[in-house]
């Protein structure tokens, strides 16, 4: 069915209208691309297949979800499961494909917290350091004081 409703900052996450604006972003809010890295990046590589065989899903006593049902149902654009470095499981759905562009919005959230956790593991990142020494212009906002933590 065509998009016939206009989509808007009013309408972006309402029905029918959600799933063109998830992959039309730039069209209707101020957005800027983040430039990847000088180096091309590099493919994860393939690993086994994971087996989804026994995956199931009770949202209520009498609805069970596989995972290619689940996946239905949440009308997921996009899963990926990645173990020790490796894809194990890619699947989309709704038109897309690897290369379509998709807003994050939550993903960026645990991206964020996960790479935060890695570096500061690694001894690269201060937990404990200020927020504003790293993002200097909320040093005076309600931010202050706060800490990466």
């Amino acid at each position: 069915m065509p998009q016939t409703t206009p989509i808007t900052l009013a309408t972006w996450r309402t029905p029918g209208v959600i799933a063109t604006a998830f992959r039309t972003v730039p069209d209707f809010i101020p957005t800027k691309r983040i430039a990847a890295a000088p180096a091309a990046p590099s493919d994860l590589p393939e690993g086994p297949a994971a087996d989804f065989a026994a995956f199931d899903v009770a949202l209520a006593p009498d609805r069970h979800f596989d995972l290619p049902a689940l996946l239905a149902a949440t009308a997921t654009d996009a899963f990926l499961v990645v173990q020790h470095g490796r894809i194990v499981h890619e699947t989309y759905g709704n038109g897309l494909d690897a290369a379509t562009p998709h807003i994050l919005m939550s993903m960026s959230k645990a991206v964020t917290g996960l790479v935060a956790s890695r570096l500061a593991e690694a001894g690269t990142l201060d937990l404990e350091a200020p927020v504003a020494a790293l993002v200097p212009g909320i040093a005076e906002t309600s931010w202050r004081g706060a800490t990466l933590r």
